[in-house]
């Protein structure tokens, strides 16, 4: 029997007119109690002590039962391996069993449609903007006697991995009703009507121009190009769209995206996001090579050729060191961006980085389509939540 500080020990029983504090019944124990002593433990600190559960150092020498090592915590489960408690069969399972369940969270967890639908928007409209000017030009893309021919085109690329059936006709009328199809299907994916067959219809009749015009393509045309086949495995019609009124009044459908979260949204924002940092790690990495970009010098000359210049920053040439350290920052920025932008803290920084990078890129470099764009795919790197939450106060308005 243990010894007790004091002549009693704390029972089960409860005082119904304290409190609902323990009795301290006289129980027997090494010390000899006092017969029929009852102490409330509201009044007595031993008592109360007796009472608590245990705490601190007390509490972390209670051993944890081995088969209940698979519901710890990551950090407890490191603490418990390290002493001895759990065997290295059981633990080397349990590591397994946390990196595949981190696996399925990060690329099956259901998610929200929400930041999804605004990348289709703006993606839906840019896509008609480009077909609508590949159709002012239809006959200089893709006629007859177009800018590009065949021979040379096959002279420069492998056909075989890039097949189009627009090298298998070139009458007007052909031509102009396939660009007339692909502006409609990509205005519908825009107003999110059927988007689960428009998606696919507007990334096919894309991706057919793209490979047909394979040198009069530019980063705005791959951007869309790339986002348009991502969306077209997600649920990106299920909320601000036709879809989403479609499917309160006629029910479920199979061509009908929903508007709750969904693993297939989940895996296309990681598509996204993970196209975006092999771009930018490219990106950085070719720039590292040259000599310019480490000098100092290569926005100077960037932001001077009057072929791109829409703003007339030559004033920033009295400022050197301005120059110097905006080019090594974007060079940073855009080789560290795949690391970066995952940790929570330094998201916001990145992000923020994208938008002035872009921002430029759009204003003083005459391509607003192409930073525009890639602001818009950025933004995969942004919680449903908070888009829904924004967005919504912008409707109410």
């Amino acid at each position: 029997m243990s010894r007790c500080p004091m002549r009693f020990r704390p029972n089960r029983r409860r005082h119904r007119g304290r409190g609902g504090a323990l009795w301290c019944s006289p129980v027997p124990c090494r010390g000899g109690p006092v017969p029929s002593a009852r102490k409330c433990p509201r009044r007595d600190p031993w008592a109360q002590r007796l009472s608590r559960p245990a705490k601190g150092w007390a509490a972390t020498k209670q051993r944890k039962p081995a088969a209940a090592i698979g519901q710890m915590a990551p950090r407890d489960r490191r603490r418990t391996m390290a002493e001895g408690r759990v065997s290295p069969v059981r633990g080397a399972r349990a590591f397994v069993t946390d990196w595949m369940a981190a696996w399925n969270r990060f690329w099956f967890e259901p998610l929200l449609p929400h930041t999804l639908a605004v990348i289709r928007v703006f993606t839906g409209a840019m896509a008609a903007y480009i077909h609508a000017i590949w159709l002012s030009h239809v006959d200089d893309f893709m006629g007859p006697t177009p800018w590009v021919d065949r021979p040379a085109w096959e002279a420069l690329h492998d056909r075989d991995w890039a097949w189009s059936w627009l090298w298998y006709f070139d009458q007007p009328a052909l031509l102009i009703g396939h660009q007339v199809v692909a502006i409609v299907a990509a205005l519908a994916l825009m107003v999110g009507l059927a988007t689960r067959i428009t998606s696919v219809l507007s990334w096919w009749l894309m991706l057919m121009v793209c490979h047909r015009l394979t040198l009069a393509l530019f980063g705005l045309d791959q951007i869309v190009v790339m986002l348009l086949m991502y969306l077209m495995l997600s649920q990106c019609g299920g909320v601000w769209s036709i879809d989403r009124r479609l499917r309160s009044r006629i029910g479920p459908r199979w061509w009908l995206a929903t508007d709750q979260p969904h693993f297939s949204n989940r895996v296309a924002t990681r598509l996204i996001q993970l196209h975006l940092c092999v771009i930018y790690a490219f990106s950085g990495l070719s720039k590292a090579r040259g000599e310019m970009w480490f000098d100092g010098s290569a926005l100077w000359y960037a932001l001077v050729n009057y072929e791109y210049q829409s703003l007339d920053l030559v004033w920033l040439g009295r400022y050197p060191w301005l120059v110097s350290l905006l080019t090594l920052a974007t060079l940073f920025w855009e080789t560290f961006y795949c690391a970066l932008v995952w940790p929570r803290l330094t998201r916001p920084f990145v992000l923020g980085m994208a938008v002035v990078v872009h921002g430029g890129i759009a204003l003083a470099l005459g391509m607003p389509t192409f930073g525009w764009m890639m602001i818009v795919a950025n933004m995969a790197f942004i919680q449903p939540q908070a888009v829904r939450r924004i967005v919504g106060k912008l409707l109410n308005r």
